[in-house]
């Protein structure tokens, strides 16, 4: 009887393509200033590298590029731009034991091209701006990066838009008087679990738009904490705490305040904002006010289960604030 054929699931194929493909993409060590990654390439630092001729120091162009900086240093010395990443689907990766860092450059990390790209465990120290987010540059993530001394912001958007963007994880500290995070004109973008402590007068987090979500971030000893302007967008689980001005301030129309804590600020959770809902929160201890409402009668802002001391509404006696 003769054997039975088998055959080859299309699964199993596709899988060893993947594989084969994988292995087949070109790679190499002993990166040097200058020096630009991709497409299709993985290149990893196997020193610190100090780049005075070279602007930007090193460039990942994507899809599907990688840099690699193992633990080390780039540093900028009469330069501007440390790392660019351009075209889309770029990787910049900082180390798995130590972060990879870039100093003394007037940008850190340049995030330009359509987008899609990745930058994870970079530390960007003794910038002007830490991680730049060009005009046009959508869906990037952001996770586990950290900002020191920085002088315009830690995470900033160029002129323009940036949509669709996560900051994941991340701390911006130690400006002045840029802000931590600084991300203007762009929609749905997240923040989550990230931290901005001791930024100057500019404050925490600055973000304008529609549709952005801000959940389980801090805003600890900053000029100010985290200021909202625009349409539809969710503030939940936060921490303003410790700020020269105002915790939580609110512009724009149709935003959401849920269960923030807002605690010895000069003013705790601040609207200028109409349709806006102020639900569950905590403030206690601000130094001024706890609550403010600066619409007449609170123009149709909810404000409810609130736990605080101190208010102000327009007119003092409006009664709107719960």
């Amino acid at each position: 009887m003769a054997a039975p054929r088998r055959f080859l699931s299309l699964g199993f194929i596709l899988s060893v393509t993947f594989f084969l493909l994988l292995i087949a993409t070109p790679s190499w060590a002993g990166v040097e200033c200058g020096d630009e990654i991709g497409p299709y390439e993985v290149a990893v630092l196997t020193e610190d590298l100090t780049c005075d001729s070279h602007d930007p120091a090193l460039t990942v162009v994507g899809p599907k590029a990688v840099l690699k900086m193992g633990g080390h240093t780039v540093t900028c010395q009469g330069i501007n731009v440390g790392i660019l990443l351009d075209g889309s689907g770029a990787k910049l990766s900082g180390g798995l034991l130590k972060y990879g860092t870039v100093t003394n450059c007037d940008i850190g990390v340049d995030v330009g091209g359509t987008g899609g790209h990745l930058i994870t465990k970079v530390k960007a120290n003794e910038v002007t701006v830490g991680f730049l987010l060009r005009d046009g540059s959508d869906g990037n993530t952001f996770t586990k990066n950290t900002v020191t001394n920085h002088v315009r912001g830690g995470f900033v958007t160029d002129l323009g838009t940036s949509n669709d963007n996560e900051f994941s994880y991340n701390r911006s500290m130690n400006g002045f008087p840029g802000a931590g995070y600084e991300v203007r004109g762009g929609d749905r973008n997240v923040f989550k679990y990230n931290l901005a402590k001791n930024n100057g007068n500019r404050g925490g987090f600055i973000v304008s738009g529609n549709d952005n979500v801000l959940t389980k971030n801090q805003a600890i000893d900053n000029g100010g904490g985290i200021r909202i302007d625009g349409e539809r967008n969710t503030v939940s689980g936060n921490v303003a705490k410790g700020n020269d001005m105002n915790g939580f301030s609110l512009l724009g129309s149709g935003n959401k305040v849920i269960g923030n804590w807002a605690k010895n600020n000069t003013r705790g959770i601040v609207l200028s904002a109409e349709n806006t809902k102020v639900i569950g929160n905590i403030a206690l201890g601000n130094t001024e006010f706890d609550l403010v409402d600066e619409n007449e009668n609170c123009d149709n802002n909810t404000w409810k289960f609130n736990w605080f001391k101190t208010s102000q509404t327009n007119p003092p006696d409006a009664g709107c604030i719960h």
